[in-house]
């Protein structure tokens, strides 16, 4: 039987989401957008913010990003 409860307990679990964004300059890498800016610490006035998820599994993402992206779902 499902409650309430069990309701709650699997949107806490959902995967976190951020947004994905690209440091000015520096073409053909994805990064996870923070409160200021990239996760991996680029200031948020030198990065475009795409209309996309940050994709983990993307070759081309940000290994830093990617790491912290992992430990903020609980999978690092």
């Amino acid at each position: 039987m499902n409650s309430a409860a069990d309701g709650e307990r699997s949107v806490v679990e959902e995967t976190a989401r951020f947004a994905a964004c690209g440091v000015n300059g520096v073409p053909g890498v994805m990064h996870a957008l923070g409160a200021r800016g990239t996760l991996c610490g680029t200031a948020a006035r030198y990065i475009t913010v795409y209309l996309m998820l940050f994709e983990p599994a993307y070759l081309a993402s940000c290994r830093r990003c990617r790491r912290l992206v992992e430990e903020a779902v609980g999978e690092g």
